[in-house]
């Protein structure tokens, strides 16, 4: 067995006081008791300990005995057991972190010794229950596939994949008819039972923790397989990664289009530090970062998270770095829950699995989006997913260099002036181009320099222009400095992803004639989301410089499916004083989209920030999103 080499050398000790050596632990979950191995070993003046499922020995960072009470803490899954030892029994609490302020609390038992996980079996061939299942879960629409296989010893070992990951190492036996596995890891707890009918199909139920209970059928199947794990997530149209914006382990705002993020292959992991799967593929991608990093592979981490306080999850995400060895970085990215997660990161159609991850080229362009994990649990299946990887990886840094000229050739020679609002004396709104701008030159092929210009200082004297910034650009994103914009060559301006109103137009550009009411809301019914916004936009423009022109549906487009649309109707319900909207706007602040809670802000700003708005705008003090704080910074300010 696994396990006797390390039982022999608790032999000489005492039992009644000391906890080294093989023990049968289970939690008290709904469905029975959850089973599980654990072994503890002495090492100097520590005690080491890892959990058993079957093959797998998972180590536990920190074990501690004292005063008769054995802790076990997994703080990379903020998770921990307590027991107090009675002679051959540890009795205690399994207690991990769920949210901010909730916690998963079970009942934990241990029993000295190297026992039976379920029951004592025979060596069996395992005829009746190895093999592969279509398997269906009560609460899926999608079918999963059983992997069974019993040991010469008679004990199963098995997993479950599915189209968003597998259940990773499942351990029990089949007996008498009946199915058991399960698996404890420190963050999954996994209970697994089914009776084999006489058709030969079997019927269950699942446990995980003490929150969630289904039923499953699972009928043989050589030959099931999933769907192509490559066709179920799709990068939106119209999203570019200089759009996507998050901060950093220390809370600095971050684009995806950084230079420092910039490779000629790149990898974007989806993930939660809580996800024992997205655990397997860190150490994976470590893994093809150390393979493939001098060759230009990039790895970058998005890290959605349980509680929503930035320094909290920041410190979560470190450990999960430390126990996998990560050296790529990762930004924070929101939190766990999947409909958040799609609200706030919505460049892909749904976050439908931990991990989701992303292949780009090296311009930016997203080539492939693989949802789920197989992990080394499903055995041939983590091998076929390797291989897949490292296929399309290998493609993408066999592709010739980006070519930046058409940008570079839209940009040089060329300056661009910031376009901003302005209230004037009669209370009326127009636009108008502030003097401060941005003149691109080229320097070579590939590189541009930007000086920054303001026509006019507060004194009305000249400003000498700024020296020159190396500028950046990747895809259609651009950076210099510390100014991040998206490149749009439609409306010949340079947009800032961190505020939709601001941007910077051509400067022979500003006496374009334009477009009538009629022609943009004619425009909005038949455009995409990203070109709809834009629409708004000009027509919003239009409406400040004539106060005639009847109301524009805003309502209608705070409710429109595009982010893009929703983003413009919130800046313009803004500009436009549609006060009419403001309960609308402050729901938005517990939007889990950081720019619709930022552009909500402003929003509100504009109308004038009264004792209910300040109520409101004060509980954002500390989002976690830079961009956000500023936002309210600035409004309360001006109150």
């Amino acid at each position: 067995m696994l396990l006797s080499a390390l039982a022999a050398l608790t032999l000489c000790m005492n039992p009644s006081t000391s906890v080294e050596g093989p023990w049968r632990a289970w939690l008290d979950c709904p469905g029975g008791e959850l089973p599980f191995g654990i072994v503890i070993n002495s090492a100097g003046d520590h005690l080491q300990a890892a959990f058993v499922n079957g093959s797998e020995l998972i180590d536990i960072p920190s074990s501690s005995f004292t005063d008769g009470v054995l802790t076990l803490d997994m703080p990379h899954y903020d998770s921990r057991i307590q027991a107090k030892l009675d002679g051959d029994l540890l009795t205690g609490t399994w207690r991990k972190r769920r949210g901010l302020k909730e916690w998963t609390e079970m009942d934990f038992h241990a029993r000295r010794g190297q026992l039976p996980r379920f029951h004592e079996v025979d060596a069996a061939p395992g005829d009746e229950i190895d093999g592969r299942w279509k398997v269906m879960f009560e609460s899926s629409e999608d079918h999963a596939v059983g992997e069974f296989k019993t040991g010469p010893d008679g004990q199963l070992e098995g997993t479950f994949l599915t189209t968003t990951g597998d259940y990773r190492f499942l351990a029990g036996d089949f007996a008498g008819g009946e199915l058991r596995l399960s698996c404890f890891d420190g963050a999954h707890a996994f209970l697994f039972n089914a009776r084999l009918l006489e058709d030969g199909t079997l019927t269950g139920d699942f446990w995980s923790r003490d929150t969630w209970h289904e039923s499953w059928t699972a009928t043989r199947a050589s030959d099931v397989s999933l769907p192509d794990a490559f066709e179920q997530t799709a990068w939106m149209d119209g999203w570019s990664i200089g759009d996507v914006i998050f901060p950093d382990l220390d809370g600095k705002p971050r684009s995806l289009a950084d230079p420092e993020f910039a490779g000629s292959a790149r990898i974007l992991q989806v993930f939660g530090s809580w996800c024992p799967n997205c655990n397997d593929e860190a150490r994976y991608l470590s893994e093809l970062e150390e393979k493939y990093g001098e060759r230009g592979l990039s790895v970058l981490g998005l890290a959605f998270e349980l509680t929503g306080d930035h320094a909290r999850d920041a410190e979560q995400v470190r450990r999960y770095q430390e126990r996998n060895k990560v050296d790529y970085p990762v930004l924070i990215a929101g939190t766990a829950d999947k409909t958040g997660a799609t609200r706030a990161f919505p460049a892909l159609d749904l976050v439908r699995s931990y991990p989701t991850t992303i292949f780009l080229s090296q311009d930016g362009s997203v080539r492939a989006v693989h949802t789920g994990f197989n992990g080394p649990a499903t055995g041939v299946a983590y091998e076929r997913l390797r291989e897949e990887f490292e296929v399309l990886i290998e493609e993408l840094l066999a592709e010739p260099a980006e070519d930046q000229s058409p940008a570079l050739e839209f940009l040089a020679g060329k300056t661009f002036l910031e376009e901003v609002d302005i209230q004037t004396s009669e209370g009326r709104f127009e636009r108008e181009l502030s003097g401060l701008s941005y003149s691109f030159h080229k320097v070579d092929d590939q590189r541009l320099s930007v000086q920054t210009i303001r026509s006019a200082n507060a004194d009305g004297g000249s400003t000498e222009p700024a020296a020159s910034t190396p500028a950046y650009v990747t895809g259609s994103s651009l950076l210099f400095g510390d100014e991040l914009f998206r490149i749009d060559r439609i409306a010949d301006a340079l947009m800032d992803p961190r505020s939709f109103g601001r941007r910077f137009v051509l400067a022979d550009m500003q006496e374009t004639a334009p477009s009538t009411d009629a022609e943009l809301r004619t425009r909005i019914q038949s455009e995409s989301g990203a070109s709809r916004g834009e629409t708004i936009y000009e027509l919003t423009k239009l409406h400040l410089a004539d106060t005639e022109l009847g109301l524009l549906p805003i309502t209608e487009w705070l409710e429109d499916e595009s982010l893009q649309v929703e983003l413009a109707a919130i800046w313009s319900a803004g500009i436009l004083r549609v006060q009419s909207v403001a309960t609308k706007l402050i729901a938005n602040l517990s939007d889990p989209n950081a720019a619709i809670r930022r552009e909500s802000v402003l929003a509100l700003s504009r109308f004038g920030i009264d004792q209910t708005f300040r109520e409101f705008i004060e509980k954002l003090a500390n989002d976690p999103d830079p961009f956000v704080k500023l936002a309210v910074q600035a409004a309360l300010s001006e109150e």
